[in-house]
Parts: structure tokens; sequence; C-alpha cells
């Protein structure tokens, strides 16, 4: 793990050479990126078409789409998913405007994702970073990033466990990005999304080992009490 580590570190010359001018403009992105994410379509969604004044006192108390389905139903939770992606990709692309290239893109993303599960305007509690993740990926790089939404989907689809489709979609990004040779940035970018995705739903993961978590339309009674 160690050499692993070094060898990829020595394989980030844009980190490990970077100038004062890049630092500035990678502190900038970052710093965007976070503002971006903090925007968090979970909690202001429902509080405007469902009158639930804060998603996260509801359900799984998690400002995520899959909260807002199971206690909002599919019509926010659709909305809610679109503008988390979306903002996952703008933050990439805004990120590659204020410092060139996929470290740009790579940095202001890992900020989105950092913003929407931390967000500034709502109290530093938000969502798992997933669907944002996606988004930034999308841009970065559509094959490992759809790659990693397909066997999402499929683990959900033969699951019907949204929590372990997320943990194996994060942790299907480490060897997607051997297999299709992905540009250092983007194989940065994805090992901390598989770590940080993964490291989220910690709960999650006791929950599948003692086989206490809930399936995808099990519960959506639970944001009504």
């Amino acid at each position: 793990m160690l050499d692993l580590a070094a060898i990829m570190l020595s394989r980030f010359p844009a980190l490990l050479a970077a100038d004062g001018k890049n630092v500035m403009l990678g502190i900038l992105a970052l710093a965007l990126g976070y503002a971006l994410g903090s925007i968090s379509f979970g909690i202001i969604i429902p509080r405007i078409l469902g009158g639930t004044q804060d998603i996260r006192t509801v359900g799984s108390g998690n400002a995520g789409t899959t909260n807002v389905l199971r206690t909002q139903g599919k019509k926010q939770a659709l909305l809610v998913l679109i503008g988390d992606v979306c903002k996952g990709m703008l933050g990439a692309w805004l990120g590659a405007l204020i410092l060139p290239g996929l470290w740009g893109s790579a940095i202001a993303g890992i900020g989105t994702v950092m913003g929407h599960s931390f967000p500034l305007y709502f109290n530093l509690k938000g969502g798992k970073g997933v669907a944002t993740g996606v988004g930034a990926l999308l841009v970065m790089s559509p094959q490992i990033g759809l790659t990693a939404l397909l066997v999402f989907i499929l683990v959900v689809l033969m699951t019907r466990w949204v929590s372990l489709g997320s943990i194996l979609g994060a942790a299907s990004l480490i060897p997607l990005c051997w297999l299709f040779e992905a540009p250092m940035a983007v194989v940065f970018y994805s090992y901390f999304m598989a770590a940080f995705v993964i490291w989220r739903h910690r709960s999650n993961i006791k929950k599948l080992l003692t086989g206490t978590e809930s399936k995808l339309g099990e519960f959506r009674k639970e944001g009504k009490q």
C-alpha cells in the first residue's frame, strides 16, 4: 500500500511541482466547488414543494435522493437527483475554467462533493456525495462515470439496496481507472471518491452485515411519522 501511494504521488506533477499561481487557482477552484456543493437540493426541494422544513428530521436523516424518494415521493427525488448531478458537473466544468485541465476539474469536483456532504449553508450536515460525485466524474471521464453508474444500477436492481450499490459503484472506480488508463487527475479524484463514499456509508455497512439495512421501497412511511 505504501509503495502504491509513493508511485501515485510521484506521478502527480501538478501537485508536487505546482507554482504559487497554480496553488492559488487550485484553492479558488476548491472553494468555488465547496460553495456550489453546499446548495443542498435534498433540503431545499422538499421544503419548497412538500412543506418538509428539514428532510434530515425524517426517514434516514440523510439529505440525499434516496431519503427524499422514501419520504417525499418520486417527483421530488427526481428533482433532487438532477440537481445534485448537475451541480457536480457544473463544479467540474467551472474548475477547469479556473485551473485549466483535469486537475482543475478534480479539485473543484472534490470541493463540490465536500460541500454537498458538509454544506456551509445547512449546519454542515448534508448527503453522502454519490450523485454529485458521479456528476463531476461524468465531466472528467464519461467512460468511467457511466460504467460506475452501471455497476450501481445493476447492484440496486439485483438487491434493492441503494447503499450497497453506492459502495460497490464507488469501489469499482479503482479498477476502472486502470482499465481505461485514466489520467492521473482522474485517478486521484476516483481514489478520493471511492474512499469518501465508502466512509460515508460506514453505518450502512454495519447494517448490511447485520441484516438490518432497509431495501428500496421498504420504509417510506417512516418519513410520515
